[in-house]
């Protein structure tokens, strides 16, 4: 059963920008949340820092969110604390820290060990019950939502759907965070600024029994605000079963595919020839490289590094940053043929082997380096 559900936002004509093929994964990820604000000492002193702790704790194989919910916060997101106020076991002050819409409570050891523990048992690489799968472009000022909601198994129930946006490298004041920073100004990460349903637990997708199989296809688009940086964003889906008016965390996705919005790209001089790679220069030396796209590199070893290259298969994205971002890997076409998460001061392992030998691009924010495939 395949049901289509379609709303707009913005006045925009999402007909624009189609459905692809949606991956659904049917991993289930844990979710999980610190009430705070760039004004309180203790969650300079503990919720940062205890963030740091789960997310290690976990692997950082989950969804991490920082709910500022005071309006008094310099990154305070009305989003933020509707979603936090509609959390299980909701406390007065900050930090709070809290995992798939509970709220564990204050700093203590033990709470820090039970929401670990709790994630950890929640998260599942497969046999999901149910998962969103979406992709999304920036256009101009705007964010475009496409979503696929599956139901692995047969349901019942009323279930809602929202997509997030999150951003990282936030640079902003928080107190009591490290006495060596006399201005107090940090980067901040997971930083909550809003969803795209118009409730904070998102709009509703399906209601009563569902069968297994049963697929709802589901767009939004909704304005950005001028002062969030587009290369420091990042979406992830998440699932709430609605009883009532009390809301169960069921699921979360943040490997969503960004596609290049093509409307916006001036491709009036560009050529779009397409080259047999077969036959092509891979050594970087002669004619325009193997680069009919116009993709400049400018990728800065400094930031990522990247490894064998040329490769077989096997590709090794080292970030030397503190922070996540989104990758994609555009072939000569200018088509993106795989897309991903860097994780943050780490190394990741890429796997192009079910991809033709050739000339390939590797884009991470409005960064670019040519990769070799030849295998």
């Amino acid at each position: 059963m395949k049901i289509k559900h379609l709303l707009l936002g913005l006045g925009l004509i999402l007909s624009t920008f189609s459905f692809a093929q949606i991956n659904t994964p049917k991993t289930t990820k844990a979710l999980y949340a610190v009430k705070e604000a760039t004004w309180c000492g203790n969650c300079g002193r503990y919720g940062l820092p205890n963030t740091d702790t789960i997310i290690n704790r976990t692997n950082n194989n989950d969804i991490y969110l920082s709910l500022h919910h005071s309006s008094s916060s310099a990154l305070y997101s009305a989003t933020a604390k509707d979603l936090y106020d509609g959390f299980n076991n909701s406390l007065a002050g900050q930090p709070m820290f809290g995992a798939n819409g509970r709220v564990f409570g204050a700093y203590s050891v033990n709470n820090i060990n039970a929401i670990a523990d709790s994630m950890n048992n929640f998260h599942m690489d497969t046999n999901a019950l149910i998962n969103a799968g979406f992709e999304y472009t920036f256009r101009n000022d705007s964010v475009i939502v496409n979503c696929e909601t599956k139901f692995f198994s047969a349901a019942n129930g009323t279930y809602r759907l929202n997509v997030y946006l999150i951003e990282d490298s936030v640079y902003a004041y928080q107190s009591n965070y490290d006495p060596a920073i006399p201005s107090g100004d940090i980067y901040h990460k997971h930083i909550l600024r809003t969803g795209v349903a118009s409730d904070a637990f998102g709009d509703v997708v399906a209601t009563g029994s569902v069968g297994q199989d049963s697929i709802i296809t589901t767009s939004f688009a909704i304005a950005l605000n001028s002062t969030w940086d587009t290369t420091h964003l990042h979406l992830f889906s998440a699932i709430w079963k609605d009883n009532g008016g009390s809301y169960e965390y069921v699921n979360g996705n943040d490997q969503g595919l960004r596609l290049i919005d093509t409307t916006a790209m001036d491709t009036t001089s560009m050529d779009t020839t397409v080259t047999d790679t077969t036959s092509m220069d891979t050594t970087g030396n002669g004619g325009n490289g193997g680069n009919p796209t116009g993709i400049v590199e400018n990728l800065n070893s400094s930031e990522i590094t990247i490894y064998p290259n040329p490769t077989s298969g096997i590709m090794h994205i080292e970030n030397h940053q503190p922070v996540s971002g989104n990758y994609s890997i555009m072939d000569l076409r200018g088509q993106v043929v795989k897309t991903g998460i860097i994780k943050p001061s780490s190394i990741n392992t890429i796997n192009l082997e079910s991809l033709d030998k050739g000339v390939y691009y590797f884009r991470y924010g409005e960064k670019s380096k040519r990769l070799i495939l030849t295998q």
